[in-house]
């Protein structure tokens, strides 16, 4: 955090490291189950949830105003073992591997803004664009990468 520069720019890193199951043919699932997990913690729209993931998630802020802030983002994200698939956040199956010996799944670019329009409300509205990779192109036919604009006032007490 940068607080003696206008703005109050801060530089930040997030890193996940979330198992898979090593053997699918086992007969024995050993994928990391999240009891409760937040979907958004992937982005605006998250395709993949927090299994069978290794991510990298450098990402930036700075206050435009008292009320206003924007942020940056871009999440790289991997499979931690090719005998499984991708989840949704929800920690369904999302994409099982077909057999894939690909890691990459894609990078999230993400930009936000956030509006506080009182000690209890917030605006919040942002955009995301999804860029498959290795792994998606290479189970999925004529794949396409996704773009995602979001809005919401969030309500605290």
């Amino acid at each position: 955090m940068f607080e003696s520069v206008k703005g109050k720019p801060t530089i930040n890193l997030r890193n996940d490291y979330i198992s898979g199951d090593s053997n699918k043919g086992d007969g024995t699932l050993g994928t990391f189950n999240p009891l409760y997990p937040k979907g958004g913690y992937f982005g605006f729209n998250p395709q993949i949830g927090p299994v069978n993931l290794i991510d990298i998630h450098p990402y930036a802020t700075i206050d435009l105003g008292k009320k206003i802030t924007v942020q940056a983002d871009v999440v790289f994200n991997w499979r931690y073992s090719t005998q499984d698939g991708i989840y949704r956040p929800s920690g369904t199956l999302n994409l099982p591997s077909s057999n894939s010996k690909k890691r990459y799944i894609g990078t999230a670019f993400l930009g936000s803004f956030n509006y506080k329009i009182n000690p209890f409300l917030t605006f919040n509205t942002g955009i995301q664009y999804f860029n498959t990779g290795a792994f998606i192109n290479d189970v999925i036919d004529n794949h396409k990468d996704g773009l995602f604009i979001n809005s919401r006032i969030v309500f605290k007490f």
